[in-house]
């Protein structure tokens, strides 16, 4: 009995498993506690082998119908208490995804960027992924990628001489407006006013 219950310890509670331990125990005529076989102390666990136990010993023409009754109650209630299923080894973490996206955010700020696109990327959905996102970072995903682009913008307008259109385009922008709106709300300059005062040469 201690071996049919190792067995089913270590192959889990499977419908099949326990099945096959079920057989085993009905086979072997022991009259032991159920929770000899199963490892855990369940009165209902215990009545339905007990019955199980009556009906294989004098069994008679509902025999069939009564086992198979009690043993899909049976199953049920040991899936039902059953240890969830492990995670993967590989399964990343909340955190190590959301600093994935962070990267790939970094690594090219502008790039497609929509929210549906780095949900996906990162396996969540649009709402669970953006809840995820600011629980980790702090700020929502839209503003941790205009963030971005506003850097990536400083970059370009202090190392180079591109014109402003440009440097909206190469950031990630949708359009010189929009960059020229994103500097005064956040940075309190227009483009060009950080340019001078930030960029080469005298101030």
């Amino acid at each position: 009995m201690a071996k049919i219950g190792a067995n089913l310890a270590s192959e889990g509670l499977t419908g099949r498993n326990v099945q096959k331990a079920l057989g085993e125990f009905l086979r072997s005529g022991a009259d032991l506690p159920a929770h000899d076989l199963f490892a855990f102390r369940d009165p209902f666990v215990a009545s339905c082998v007990d019955s199980l136990l009556r009906e294989a010993r004098v069994p008679d023409r509902w025999s069939p119908r009564f086992v198979s009754a009690v043993t899909e109650a049976l199953l049920l209630q040991l899936l039902r208490h059953s240890p969830s299923e492990p995670e993967p080894a590989d399964a990343k973490s909340l955190e190590t995804r959301v600093a994935e996206t962070q990267s790939r955010i970094d690594a090219n700020p502008a790039g497609d960027l929509s929210l549906e696109t780095l949900a996906e990327e990162a396996g969540f959905s649009r709402a669970h992924f953006a809840r995820v996102f600011r629980q980790v970072v702090n700020e929502s995903p839209h503003h941790y990628v205009m963030n971005r682009r506003i850097e990536h913008a400083k970059d370009l307008l202090t190392g180079s001489t591109a014109a402003l259109k440009e440097i909206a385009h190469e950031a990630g922008f949708c359009s010189q407006a929009h960059l020229t709106h994103l500097f005064r709300t956040r940075l309190g300059l227009t483009p060009q006013q950080y340019r001078r005062k930030h960029g080469p040469g005298p101030h």
